[in-house]
């Protein structure tokens, strides 16, 4: 199951409506409707910014870390050893589901 907060909401809304992508408003906000709908909505306590390559990635840390759960990411160097979290790309996160 996915797991989200409003900060991760809005950060996939910003990402996906980005120019370079050129995805129909109307596609981004039922995506996001939808995961609204199949996903863990979780209020993460916000974790400190510092060490980070990437600040815009801590709330998925803070989720990450609430849920006990991993992050799927294509970057995981954004996402630095020692902070508390697994990450695996979206091909050892499908293995892992195929497995079950």
């Amino acid at each position: 199951m996915p797991v989200v907060s409003a900060m991760i909401l809005a950060e996939y809304a910003e990402v996906l409506n980005r120019p370079k992508f050129s995805f129909a408003n109307k596609l981004t906000a039922s995506l996001l409707e939808d995961l609204k709908g199949l996903a863990l909505f979780l209020k993460p306590l916000p974790i400190p910014l510092q060490d980070l390559p990437d600040p815009d990635d801590a709330p998925f840390i803070a989720a990450a870390l609430t849920a006990a759960c991993p992050v799927i990411t294509g970057n995981s160097k954004h996402f630095p050893q020692g902070i508390g979290i697994e990450t695996l790309s979206p091909s050892e996160a499908l293995a892992r589901l195929q497995a079950k």
